[in-house]
């Protein structure tokens, strides 16, 4: 190279043989576009595969849900039946009439039962009622807090203003 401030505007400025064409990444890029239904539905697959999956996880939590709802109340059915029975013989035997010991049993457990349902199905509309009325007022709270008033103020305002 030389010394010379003139030669250096005269030469001719180095070339890139081995730089990729400008087009290159556009070209690469539409090559690869065929791939795009492919990756699709391998993804589909993936995501209906894994809904299967779950599907059969809830089938199977549901069946197991089942069959343990039924011992349970097999169990309690036998429990209640035993210690109904076991009343009936004691009864039966200290009035010395076997037959009157499980009519007194029934009627009692009758009795119970006409007393206990009626005041457990108050109990349970008592409560829904209750949790109704607390979830409305906090959506009513929430409602204030965010807007500054709630639905109640809004009504009261628009009856003294009619």
């Amino acid at each position: 190279m030389s010394d010379d401030p003139a030669a250096a505007h005269t030469a001719p400025p180095p070339t890139q043989t081995d730089a990729p064409p400008p087009a290159a990444p556009l070209a690469d890029a539409a090559a690869r576009l065929h791939e795009i239904p492919d990756y699709l539905e391998y993804w589909l697959t993936a995501k209906l595969n894994q809904l299967r999956l779950w599907f059969r996880k809830l089938r199977r939590a549901v069946y197991l849900s089942f069959l343990l709802l039924i011992a349970v109340a097999t169990a309690v059915a036998a429990s209640v039946f035993l210690l109904c029975r076991g009343v009936a013989e004691a009864l039966g035997a200290l009035v010395g009439r076997p037959w009157l010991g499980d009519l007194l049993t029934g009627i009692v457990l009758l009795t119970v039962l006409a007393l206990a349902v009626p005041f457990a199905m108050a109990r349970t509309a008592r409560i829904s009622k209750l949790n109704t009325l607390a979830a409305y007022e906090r959506r009513r709270r929430r409602h204030r807090e965010k807007h500054g008033t709630d639905v109640h103020e809004r009504a009261r305002n628009k009856q003294n203003h009619d």
